[in-house]
């Protein structure tokens, strides 16, 4: 049966095939069962004897891998698809006087993606994680590294995030163990290539990885130094022309989590002294002095899930995360606080900042909340939190603590007068009782944290008279 497939009967075959698929397009079962069986027995000849098919037909192996492919996919032959990715990752003996290793891999882009098409058509990545590693070995990675790498974007496009995580876990890695001569032989377009794949994944919250991160640094500092400064450039600009391109993406979560990691980028690049440029801090501040709230508390939370332990250690750390706080305060001032939000961005300054520039920048938002347009609900929200987290009371100074206790008495005396005049206007509703409640609730709370004996009871004579 298997001398049908000589060194020209395959081409026949696959032929064959090719064009029964497009002249039944409706076909009848018995048809598609027979065509089914009869492709069944060309994998199973090609699976037999491959070194035979990949090496020695006049069909070049890129070829072959393509036209199988597409016929699993076009028959939805599961099986038969697994069988060709195990010898795409398996190696064997070539024919001829020396005999060496040899593997098929993955040859082309249109294989690669061929590849990904299959993966993703019925039953996901579950069944085919082990082949793929096959794949991606770091021998396998030095020879194919285009098309390998090009399945990142490939398995994004099919919105298989686990199979780009794979994938670019698999060439991070590999890329580690690069020395310089391995690395000097890649080009810049596949350099290129390679952060732009980097870049897209890291845009997936559920992606983000450290270690990769810290594997495109790892890399950039292996490049010569002129390819290394064109990447860096080039880094520097995607971020750029991502923001002014897709304005409605820096609305989501996307462009935010791009800029997140290019920060924690440029801090890992900032450890690096031929990487180092004062001209990309600069552009970052006056970038993030454009961001929206939302992106930025976006960015902060990033940093916060991450190993500031870490970043920390950068020499442009702390200016980098003064510039994003500074910037995220100038964002809150006509922003409506949501209840927990605004002091959790509190805490953030004292993780992330020193003492000193923490409590500056906590007294200027209490300035605003409390002068804000805002419900007195709201603000007793915000001061309440304030007021109870020892994460942020317990590293004020005494005369910070001070001054915002004493802006909650200018609050209550305010809302205390407003409480009166209502019931002097309205009947007593449920709401004004929760209002009258909650500004009691704030004054025993500013009483119990006063640190000074001598300060009791100076609320309660500014109140007397009123009601």
């Amino acid at each position: 049966m298997y001398c049908r497939y000589g060194r020209y009967g395959l081409d026949m075959f696959l032929n064959y095939f090719e064009s029964s698929l497009i002249s039944m397009l409706g076909w009848q079962a018995v048809a598609q069962q027979q065509l089914t069986q009869d492709f069944h027995q060309v994998v199973e000849y090609c699976c037999t004897y491959p070194q035979r098919i990949w090496t020695q037909f006049a069909l070049k192996k890129d070829e072959i891998t393509l036209r199988l492919l597409r016929l699993c996919i076009a028959l939805r032959t599961r099986k038969e698809g697994l069988e060709i990715l195990k010898i795409l990752g398996s190696e064997f003996k070539t024919r001829g006087k020396k005999q060496i290793l040899s593997f098929v891999g993955i040859q082309n882009e249109q294989v690669a993606q061929a590849l990904v098409q299959f993966v993703c058509q019925s039953n996901g990545l579950g069944d085919c994680i082990d082949l793929i590693k096959n794949l991606i070995t770091t021998h396998r990675i030095f020879k194919q590294f285009v098309p390998i790498t090009k399945m990142i974007q490939y398995f994004l496009d099919a919105k298989c995030v686990e199979g780009a995580v794979l994938v670019g876990d698999g060439v991070a890695s590999s890329l580690n163990n690069f020395d310089q001569k391995r690395v000097a032989v890649l080009k810049k377009p596949d350099i290129s290539l390679y952060v732009d794949a980097i870049v897209s994944l890291e845009a997936y919250p559920e992606a983000s990885s450290q270690e990769r991160l810290a594997s495109l640094v790892s890399l950039f500092s292996k490049l010569g130094s002129s390819l290394r400064c064109r990447l860096v450039v080039q880094l520097d600009a995607q971020v750029s022309v991502s923001r002014s391109s897709y304005p409605y993406q820096f609305y989501g979560d996307t462009l935010p989590s791009i800029l997140a990691k290019y920060l924690q980028f440029v801090l890992e690049a900032e450890r690096i002294p031929e990487l180092a440029d004062a001209h990309r801090l600069s552009s970052i501040s006056l970038l993030l002095s454009q961001m929206k709230y939302n992106q930025l508390y976006h960015i902060l939370d990033v940093f916060h899930k991450s190993s500031s332990e870490h970043w920390n250690t950068s020499p442009c750390y702390s200016d980098m995360m003064r510039d994003i706080c500074k910037s995220m305060v100038s964002t809150m001032k006509n922003v409506k606080p949501i209840r927990g939000a605004v002091s959790k961005i509190v805490r953030f300054f004292f993780d992330f900042l020193d003492k000193s520039l923490s409590q500056s920048l906590l007294m200027e938002v209490c300035g605003f909340q409390a002068a804000g347009c805002w419900s007195h609900n709201i603000k007793y929200e915000f001061f309440s939190d304030i007021i109870s987290s020892t994460e942020v009371w317990d590293k004020l100074d005494s005369v910070a603590k001070l001054d915002i206790l004493n802006t909650c008495a200018t609050l209550i005396e305010s809302w205390i007068i407003e409480e009166c005049k209502a019931l002097d206007e309205i009947s007593w509703t449920k709401k004004t009782q929760e209002e009258f409640f909650n500004c009691i609730d704030l004054f025993f709370l500013i009483e119990e944290h006063r640190f000074n004996p001598k300060q009791k009871n100076t609320i309660t004579n500014r109140f007397s008279g009123h009601c």
